[in-house]
């Protein structure tokens, strides 16, 4: 195999390891203690120089197709993971766009349009070719005539509409556009972009599953391709996904980004070749709790409120209307900052319960007398204290020919390999 194209695998204690039934085991691919990772370490790289053999290289197509239109709730959460505003912030900037004629009516829940206006959608896209930044993608659509079956797809579903249908850009108003400010006219770029990119064909993704023998010990990896760009050219979220994966690899938690060279080396190889095995070394990670909601992700639940509740009746109850509506919940989230019942910092945007403040249904709002329980904070970290239970090793697998990495997670252990 080229010896140029590399990745990481990630370790497992597979049935015959050295390690199969360890009770220091976190799950099975990691440790609980650095000195029992290390000792792993070194018993592996007392084996080198070595190679390890290919026991599985599996081939799967993974196809992603463009995502739904944007209703407000969607705009609000890209907004505030892209550009950090809150959504009351969203909401006017939108309002301002549609006042201009640039976009439809935003306070509105539906992803789709409807049959009427699939019908006319030619009008949009002839005035998006005269907008710089995506002026060449409204032409290619023009060109090929993909817009005209739009209304047998997804995208266009009159049951879904209740009194409006998606966010899109109307092709009108683009004299407006250069008194635009710089966030108005991104937001603009952004409704544009995702109404485009429904017409056109799907992203497809390779998808590899190798596995890989090192003595006793095995070793897997998950490399992904990307072999047709599709809708992903026009909507700029390819770009915005690159930066993810590399932040992501920086920490260990990517799966292996497929380059010419490694899709190369993986087509070429066969069940039982041998790889070459360069080193090891570890990763130290630890277990960390759910994100906390963002103002975007907030909007969100709100928008689908009840799907985490447990009992089924009231879940039913609750199904199809959500909290607030596409219009108010903006400003229920910024009343409940004004009263400041979540705790929202402005660096940090998220939200947490302040856990000295508690407000009833009724608005009334009642103080504890003392401060959370450190028993309580024992209890959710148990074992902390000494800085090993609930933090794990990985060790990594080094090797030339392809370099095999599986990911990385933050909170498990184990060995990887790079071949």
């Amino acid at each position: 195999m080229n010896s140029r194209a590399s990745a990481f695998g990630e370790w497992r204690a597979e049935k015959g390891s050295a390690y199969e039934g360890f009770p220091g085991l976190y799950k099975n691919n990691g440790f609980l203690k650095k000195e029992d990772a290390e000792a792993f370490r070194q018993n592996l790289t007392a084996a080198l120089p070595g190679t390890a053999t290919l026991l599985k290289n599996e081939k799967k197509k993974e196809v992603k197709r463009p995502p739904l239109l944007y209703n407000l709730a969607e705009l609000q959460n890209d907004c505030a993971r892209r550009f950090k505003i809150s959504p009351d912030q969203t909401l006017k900037v939108a309002q301002e766009l549609y006042e201009k004629k640039l976009v439809t009516y935003p306070r509105t829940d539906a992803r789709v349009l409807s049959s009427a206006v699939a019908k006319e959608i030619q009008k949009n896209l002839s005035g998006l070719t005269r907008v710089q930044a995506v002026g060449s993608f409204a032409q290619e659509v023009l060109s090929n005539g993909s817009y005209k079956g739009i209304a047998k797809t997804r995208y266009t579903d009159d049951k879904q509409i209740t009194d409006h249908y998606a966010l899109i850009p109307t092709g009108q108003g683009l004299g407006a556009l250069p008194g635009l400010t710089p966030l108005s006219a991104q937001i603009y770029e952004m409704i544009a972009r995702r109404f485009l990119a429904v017409f056109y064909p799907s992203a497809v993704y390779e998808k590899r599953s190798l596995e890989l023998l090192f003595g006793r010990e095995h070793f897997f990896a998950g490399i992904r391709s990307l072999v047709e760009e599709g809708w992903l050219k026009v909507s700029g979220e390819k770009k915005q996904k690159d930066r993810e994966e590399k932040e992501k690899d920086e920490e260990g938690e990517a799966e292996n980004s497929g380059t010419a060279a490694l899709a190369a080396a993986l087509a070429a190889a066969k069940k039982g070749a041998a790889v070459d095995v360069k080193g090891f070394d570890l990763r130290e990670g630890e277990t960390s709790p759910p994100k906390r909601y963002t103002s975007g992700s907030m909007i969100l639940a709100m928008e689908n409120a009840g799907q985490l509740i447990e009992d089924e009746e009231l879940r039913s109850q609750i199904k199809g209307s959500g909290i607030g509506t596409s219009a108010t919940r903006a400003e229920i989230l910024k009343k409940t900052r004004q009263q400041q019942i979540p705790c929202a910092e402005r660096k940090n945007p998220d939200y947490h319960a302040d856990p000295a403040r508690r407000t009833d249904c009724g608005g009334r709002e009642s103080l504890d007398a003392a401060p959370p329980s450190p028993r309580a904070h024992g209890e959710l970290g148990e074992g902390a204290h000494d800085g090993t239970a609930g933090r794990n090793q990985r060790g990594r697998l080094h090797g030339k020919t392809p370099r095999l990495c599986g990911a990385a997670h933050r909170s498990r252990g184990g060995a990887e390999c790079k071949l």
